[in-house]
């Protein structure tokens, strides 16, 4: 294993973020529905990493009640939380992980994880395989699965959320980070390199997701995949075959509806 580079794995929990509304992160009912996605998907699959060396930063509101600040401290210390006062931009991201001393190689390895999604169990040792000390270079990994109701869905997308970057550290220990761009947008952020490998990553569709819609086409074997390590709800979904196909369907329906509006819409 290389002692040249870090690798961070950085995850948002309930900051105010400009691309979604920020009222509920602060509602402890909100906040305790996203832990249990979080332990129930995020946590183990990140715990279940293997062959690799990295560091976990999440990060969370400084208003936060105390109760969430110890359930954020008992994951220690696979998790290093981060409290930030005020709008996570970009810039802060990469400051608070300057300022937490974290990052003395001369190379920087950083991948971004919603945290209600999970990585499959060997995704940072391929990330970390691929590194060659790029000066800057984003790695994207366009196989994946959805969860939606209780169905899991086979997805191949490009410029999609679970991306990393892999950069050359600058004078005065200076660098951007992942989240230096929206995912939708890297393709005009610099050099991508795309890696087909089996899926390496789980998104979960639910009615609390901000812009996430379905984009997968129904997996025969759909309550469970081997390579994820996480909680896989007990109870049996009941949407058959064909009633998935329709869901895939209308989604794809929506986007090229959606799609056309904008194309159609006056300068």
């Amino acid at each position: 294993m290389s002692h040249s580079f870090t690798h961070l794995v950085l995850t948002r929990f309930n900051t105010a973020v400009g691309y979604a509304p920020s009222a509920k992160r602060l509602d402890s009912g909100w906040l305790r529905m996203r832990l249990a996605m979080f332990e129930r998907y995020c946590l183990p699959s990140m715990a279940a990493q293997r062959n690799a060396i990295f560091q976990w930063i999440v990060f969370c509101d400084a208003k936060s009640p105390e109760w969430f600040r110890e359930k954020m401290a008992s994951f220690g210390p696979l998790v290093k939380t981060i409290y930030v006062d005020g709008w996570l931009t970009d810039e802060r991201i990469a400051g608070s992980v300057a300022a937490a001393d974290m990052v003395s190689t001369p190379y920087l390895i950083t991948t971004r994880l919603d945290n209600d999604d999970a990585l499959a169990s060997g995704h940072l040792a391929i990330v970390q395989s691929e590194f060659q000390e790029q000066d800057r270079e984003f790695l994207e990994f366009p196989v994946g699965i959805q969860s939606f109701r209780g169905h899991l869905y086979n997805v191949y997308w490009h410029s999609n959320p679970f991306l990393s970057l892999v950069e050359k550290v600058q004078k005065a220990k200076r660098f951007t980070t992942v989240c230096c761009v929206r995912h939708d947008r890297v393709r005009s952020a610099g050099r991508i390199r795309s890696l087909v490998r089996s899926p390496q990553w789980l998104q979960l569709i639910h009615g609390e997701n901000i812009g996430n819609s379905l984009r997968g086409w129904p997996r025969l074997r759909s309550r469970n995949a081997p390579d994820f390590e996480v909680l896989w709800p007990a109870e049996h979904p009941s949407d058959s075959l064909p009633q998935r196909f329709l869901f895939t369907a209308a989604a794809y329906g929506e986007r090229a509806k959606s799609w056309m509006t904008r194309r159609l819409r006056p300068a």
